[in-house]
């Protein structure tokens, strides 16, 4: 019997600039710099493109990509059957 794998490719990004970590401590990411100016328009573009080509895009306000990442990881590694690789960037 063939063993059969499914590959799910998930997409997450940070939505809006307010965070539930910034409401605990206030100078939470004090020191990053903002996205370029030119960089800011391309995120709709990237998201069309990935929704174009059936790549699942999830975002929530108040929450960072990487806090959706680490939920959907430990919620799918509850799961026998499901490896979980996350690659950020």
């Amino acid at each position: 019997m063939r063993k059969s794998i499914q590959i799910i490719l998930q997409l997450l990004f940070d939505k809006g600039k307010q965070t539930f970590r910034m409401d605990i401590y206030e100078d939470y990411k004090g020191t990053r710099q903002s996205a370029p100016d030119e960089l800011r328009p391309q995120f709709s573009l990237i998201r069309e493109v990935l929704e174009s080509l059936g790549i699942i895009v999830i975002e929530e306000e108040g929450f960072e990509g990487d806090d959706i990442i680490g939920s959907l990881s430990k919620k799918m590694g509850l799961f026998r059957f499901y490896k979980c690789t996350s690659l950020q960037g």
